[in-house]
């Protein structure tokens, strides 16, 4: 598949919620194209920025996310958090996975209400 440039595309990663409690995690990450068997797992809490990725052949865990805090008895919103990415993997795909996972956990800001 090409776009409009005529620049030959590529599928990089796809990232799928998971909703079963028993999974190994929140979410799971496929890298390429048909490629059946997970890379990565996310685990924890994203929505709270408390989560690991991890690797799912190993389990090592590749990235952290955390909120950050000012000290132990102030922390900062939700939207303000680190990304601790170990030194042997990719900090674009981390941060890729971070943007996509916070697309997929956004609440919509408008709710339409029913009015008679």
């Amino acid at each position: 598949e090409t776009d409009s440039r005529g620049i030959q595309a590529r599928h990089l990663f796809s990232i799928k919620k998971r909703y079963a409690v028993r999974n190994k995690g929140q979410a799971v990450v496929f890298i390429g194209e048909n490629f059946p068997v997970p890379a990565f797992y996310v685990e924890g809490d994203y929505n709270k920025r408390s989560c690991k990725i991890r690797l799912a052949a190993t389990r090592e865990v590749a990235a952290e996310i955390r909120r950050k805090q000012v000290n132990p008895a102030i922390m900062l919103g939700s939207d303000v958090f680190s990304l601790i990415v170990r030194p042997d993997f990719d900090n674009e795909m981390m941060m890729a996975f971070i943007i996509v996972m916070d697309r997929m956990s956004r609440k919509p800001l408008f709710i339409p209400a029913l009015c008679y």
